[in-house]
């Protein structure tokens, strides 16, 4: 008969092997609660289950968050919501449950420079990460380019679906014109216009 330790030890690699780290890390703590207040051993699995579904989840935002490139101080707790009127505060409201991107609806922020539109439509994007949502933020320029590279090296159409797996793209400074390299002896070709971007998916700017 195989002592505890070796029960433990061998327990830990299979959860380790099945990707459970919320498992391994809790069920010897939950084990002795559930022995304390004499759980069934259902209710005892229950914890574990949700335990991981809530650390999963968790990582997963954190990867997204990572991954789209927003600049996490810019989020709502920082922004002042009584500087904007009242029908644009309920506007910000009805975009933070995210229903606008199952419509593939367009969001556009207009105002001076320096008002907060980035901050805003950052923070909105922070929210929708936090709600299972796919951001990706990039500037216009920067996203202009990166697709010109992609069309240059015959790689555009994979751009493009990578770019269509996220739910929405924030584009911001999408009111700057952005000129490209031409031939000698021609003038710069404008590679972007205020409405000559299309993607897929659903596009957020500031202009």
């Amino acid at each position: 008969m195989r002592s505890g330790t070796e029960l433990k030890t061998e327990l830990v690699e299979h959860l380790r092997t099945l990707h459970l780290p919320s498992f391994r890390d809790c069920f010897e703590e939950e084990a002795l609660r559930a022995t304390r207040e004499s759980l069934a051993y259902e209710h005892y699995l229950l914890e574990l289950a949700a335990l991981e579904v809530e650390g999963r989840s968790q990582r997963r935002i954190v990867r997204s968050l990572r991954e789209s490139r927003l600049p996490l101080e810019k989020d709502l707790d920082s922004f002042d919501l009584t500087r904007l009127s009242r029908k644009v505060q309920m506007q910000v409201k009805s975009l933070l449950d995210g229903e606008f991107l199952g419509r593939c609806e367009n969001v556009l922020a207009f105002g001076n420079p320096g008002s907060g539109k980035t901050h805003l439509l950052c923070a909105i994007g922070q929210e929708l990460i936090h709600r299972g949502h796919r951001i990706l933020f990039t500037s216009c320029s920067l996203l202009v380019q990166e697709l010109l590279t992609g069309k240059r090296d015959l790689k555009l159409a994979a751009k493009l679906k990578r770019l269509g797996r996220y739910a929405a793209l924030i584009i911001d400074s999408c009111g700057v014109q952005v000129y490209v390299e031409s031939p000698p002896g021609r003038r710069p070709r404008r590679a972007i216009r205020r409405r000559g971007l299309h993607i897929r998916r659903v596009p957020i700017v500031t202009h």
